[in-house]
């Protein structure tokens, strides 16, 4: 699904304290999932970019839940984040993880699979 329906889905889980695109505050989380997930596709989480036009390409990198900057080091792919290099305006605000373990900046209107981080409930 695209990055709005894959917000808006991890957003309905029943149940649940919160639930939203699943967000790194460590490169260690990053490893923690991927080494669990093992994944052969590529998955939306709750990486954005948030910044004003035209600023440099790494600026402004957040977890979208708590609008903290993501950790140093954060695993890339090479030449990542580029803003697209002239695809759709240079417009990819949103991250992926890729099955190589590394992350892509992409438009929001690539179709992925979803990574969603719950929380249990607090009784």
């Amino acid at each position: 699904m695209t990055w709005d329906a894959a917000r808006t889905r991890c957003g309905q889980f029943p149940n649940v304290t919160t639930s939203h695109l699943a967000t790194f505050e460590t490169v260690e989380e990053v490893s923690l999932v991927n080494s669990t997930l093992k994944n052969n596709a590529s998955m939306w989480t709750g990486v954005e970019q948030r910044r004003q036009r035209f600023s440099p390409p790494n600026a402004g990198w957040v977890n979208q839940v708590a609008a903290k900057p993501i950790p140093a080091g954060f695993p890339w792919r090479a030449g990542e984040p580029n803003d697209g290099a002239g695809y759709e305006n240079g417009e990819e605000d949103v991250a992926d993880l890729g099955a190589d373990g590394r992350f892509d900046d992409a438009p929001k209107n690539r179709l992925n699979l979803v990574l969603c981080e719950c929380e249990p409930p607090t009784f």
